[in-house]
């Protein structure tokens, strides 16, 4: 899948998403990054930055601005593969 794609970011195949990022578009483990699964980006950093400046988690910030129900994010969000680059540990 190294192939340039036409496809549109977000596109999953073979367990794999298609991002787009500064160097181009790229397939990235869909179940090891949540910021995409969310609406994109911007989001994700909206979440962050909000998190920070009200001290709150992630979920409850994601929750607030109402981008994911809470069973996505504990689906989508998952701190030792994060942490670990989804290695089974």
């Amino acid at each position: 899948m190294n192939e340039m794609s036409s496809e549109p970011d977000g596109t999953v195949r073979n367990g794999l998403t298609l991002e787009s990022d500064s160097m181009g578009k790229i397939w990235v483990p869909a179940d090891r990054y949540w910021a995409p699964k969310l609406s994109g980006y911007d989001e994700a950093s909206e979440i962050a930055r909000l998190a920070c400046n009200e001290n709150l988690t992630l979920k409850e910030t994601a929750l607030r601005l109402g981008y994911v129900s809470a069973e996505e994010f504990d689906r989508i969000v998952d701190p030792r593969k994060m942490a670990t680059q989804g290695e089974e540990t």
